[in-house]
Parts: structure tokens; sequence; C-alpha cells
């Protein structure tokens, strides 16, 4: 069981998408209790005698990096005392260098532990360690490596009650290879357009070299262009893309009406791509009529700090954005000099839009893929959070290009307000900073 912990701090934390990219997995985590680790210039000297430094340990291992490829690598280590528990991994050149000079090593295992006893949904810090330490010569083959990436092999010995680390650190320096060229070619087949996709087959030459298909805005790519599209898409779009193998039949339907796309196809590899880029346009049936379109709102489920709003547009086909407005400050705006609601709302809009820009694992976006993504059509149910109590909302909707600009005017809907919050008074909220969320 221990073996499933190797590379514990790159693999624990990876979200589960096609390329398990799009987290910096080695990444230290920041220290919880806030405290600033004390400083060799802080401690206490004697007066009378000067310090001397302690002379280097030696690390009791032996540590060899074998079977490099581009994307694995096999680590054995062998300890002089083949009692000794001791704990081992691979870390990024760059993360290794934080834990050697900043971090220190100590959090690199407590980080390690917390990780592992989250995996294993365990509190005892001893039954955690039982799971990732070794003892005796231990070997493991690191898989979903970068390619042409510089790491380190690390080992250091660890008590299994308490996890102090017990030893000088080993530490050996190794580098991924380089991807080798992929010869794929890629005949990609469409047919059925809708409103919402298509049907799609890729049939690769090569049936066993992996690659990424990604359904992707034809204005994006060609304003990057072919190369820097391929680094953004490895980069940011790994939860947005699919990896895969051999022929490929499926049904796409996450498109918008009335938009231009790539079915956008590369050979992947250890963190870079194999081929050039394939690309097959397509546009999706005509969208409908935004300045003829109009949306009820329904509110209902109302708490003090949620509310469950469902919008309807009357013309299916349309790609709108929605949000709420607190009343009471969007009537305050408007009653400043030269205030203009139709300038208001597009700050509001374009405010929401960038806020998607950048998501919790770190990438980052361009417009035309937040409008990809948070655009919706037909009727829509969500539940807003983080709404204040007691406070006036007014429901909003208006239909957006593919970049995002307002089409039309702003529809408003009836205002709604919050409940007051009467189980508890230690609640704090902050007027504006709310969130939606699917039913």
């Amino acid at each position: 069981m221990k073996h499933i912990f190797r590379f514990l701090a790159t693999v624990a934390f990876l979200c589960t998408t096609m390329v398990l990219v799009g987290c910096n997995p080695d990444t230290p985590l920041p220290d919880n209790d806030n405290n600033e680790q004390t400083k060799p210039d802080d401690q206490e000297k004697p007066d009378d005698e000067p310090q001397k430094p302690e002379p280097p340990q030696e690390a009791p291992f032996t540590v060899e990096v074998i079977d490099i490829t581009s994307t694995e690598a096999r680590v054995s280590v062998s300890p002089t005392d083949k009692q000794t528990t001791y704990y081992f991994d691979i870390l990024r050149k760059e993360y290794y260098a934080e834990y050697e000079t900043v971090f220190g090593w100590q959090k690199f295992i407590d980080n390690t532990i917390i990780s592992a006893g989250a995996a294993l949904q365990l509190e005892d810090r001893a039954e955690i360690l039982k799971r990732m330490l070794s003892s005796g010569d231990d070997s493991y083959g690191f898989t979903n490596l970068m390619a042409a990436t510089d790491y380190y092999a690390v080992a250091m010995g660890v008590d299994k009650t308490t996890g102090t680390i017990t030893t000088a650190i080993a530490a050996v320096p190794f580098k991924t290879a380089e991807p080798a060229v992929s010869t794929n070619s890629f005949a990609i087949t469409l047919s059925d357009i809708t409103y919402s996709g298509a049907k799609m087959t890729i049939k690769p030459s090569e049936a066993e070299d992996q690659y990424i298909i990604d359904i992707v805005s034809k204005l994006l790519v060609d304003e990057m262009g072919d190369e820097q599209y391929m680094t953004h898409c490895i980069q940011n779009r790994g939860n947005l893309v699919s990896l895969s193998k051999g022929e490929v039949s499926t049904t796409i339907d996450s498109c918008q009406p009335g938009r231009d796309y790539y079915v956008a196809v590369f050979g992947y590899e250890g963190g870079m791509a194999t081929t050039a880029l394939t690309k097959e346009p397509f546009s999706t049936k005509a969208g409908g009529d935004p300045a003829n379109c109009s949306f009820t709102f329904s509110i209902g489920d109302i708490s003090y700090n949620t509310a469950n709003i469902t919008i309807k547009a009357s013309d299916p086909h349309v790609v709108f954005y929605w949000d709420a407005i607190d009343k009471e400050l969007y009537e305050a705006a408007l009653t400043q000099p030269e205030a203009d609601a139709d300038k208001i709302m597009r700050e509001q809009l374009t405010g929401h839009l960038d806020i998607y820009k950048q998501d919790f694992l770190g990438n980052i976006y361009e417009t035309l893929e937040v409008v990809g993504s948070y655009g919706m059509t037909n009727t829509q149910s969500m539940t807003m959070y983080g709404l204040t109590e007691d406070t006036a909302y007014i429901p909003w909707a208006v239909c957006i290009d593919a970049h995002g600009e307002p089409i039309g005017e702003f529809c408003f809907g009836t205002p709604f307000v919050t409940k007051a919050d009467v189980i508890s008074e230690a609640v704090v909220s902050v007027k504006g900073s709310y969130y939606m969320g699917s039913d």
C-alpha cells in the first residue's frame, strides 16, 4: 500500500482531468499556523564563544534513478541501516529548491502526511506514516512526469511514530528526456451539426500515440496562432479537453448557437505537443435574435444568504449572461452625476466575466473562453450563494456575443429580498460578494 504515496506531492491534489495538468503539483502548502520559521540569525548565541558551523551530515542512503524516459523514471533506494524507516519521492527542481532553502524538509514531510491522511481518510499520524514509509531496499516507478524537465529524487529518514526527520537528505538530480516526435496524423469527420455541436469521428494514423482533442473557439485559435494556442491549451485547458488513443467517435454537445469552432487535435506527451495542430472548422446552427429576446425570472427558496433563480429566455437559441445586483447600490449609482444605467450594467457584466478569467486551479482564460463556458441558453436554474441578509436584489440578464459584449437591452426582473438571519448574529456578510452554483 505504501507505494501509492510515491510522488504524493505531485499526484494527491491533481484534478481528474484528461492530462492531469492544471495544478502546480509540487507547490509547498502554506504554513497553517502562520508562524514564521526561526532564522539562523535569530538564534541566541553565547557572548563568550563564537558559533561554529556543524559539519554536513552524510545521508545514509544510496539513491539511483534509472529507466528515464520523457514521462517515467524508476527510483531505487538502499539505506545503510536496513531497519531505518524512510520516505522517498521526486520533486521538480524548482520545488526542491524551495524546500531546501525556504520551507525546510520537515514541512515537506508534514505536507505529505496531510495529503496522505486526506487520501486515506485517516487522522492518526502513526497510521498514516505506516502507509507512507519504507524500510530496507525499495524502488518505485514514477509516471506522468513532464518531458525535458529537471527533477530531484530525494530520500530521508523519518520516525515512524512522530514523522520527524531523522537523517540528512539524500538528493539525486535527473532530467526527463525530450518527447519523441510523433508521426501521427488525424482525419476528422463532422456530421449532423446542431445548435450545440455535432457528431465527430477522429481517426489517427498511429493507434498507440496519445493525442489531445479540444472543441475550441475558432476566433481564439485564429487570434493566437497554432503554436501559441497549443501551449495555452496544455497550460490552461487541461480540465476542458480530453486525452485519447485510437479512433474516437462521439457527439459534441457543449457548444453555443451561432458560434464558430475548431475540432483541434494534436499529439501530446509529457506536457508537450508531439505533432503539429490539426483543426477542422465548423459552425453551429445560427442563434436566435437578441434584439427581440426577453427574459422571465422566477425566484424561490430564499434564505438569509441564498436564493434560487430560474431565468427563461423567450428565444431558446440566444446566448446570454445573468446575475443579480444589490438594489440599494444600483440605485445609489444611478443618482451620481452623469449616471448612465447602460454603462453601469456593462461594467457589471465585464466585472463578472473578468472574475472567471482565473479558476481555482490557477488556469488563465481569455474572454472568449469564459463566454464559451459561462454563456447560457434557453432556461437556466441556479442557486446564488453568499448574498447579504435582509437585502434587496434585482435579477438581470442580457444577450452577449462571443467576446462577452452585450447585444440588445439589459432586462431586469422583480426585486427580491433575502431573509433576516434570526438563527445567529455571528454571520458577517460583504455586500456584492456572491457567486452562483448549478442546482
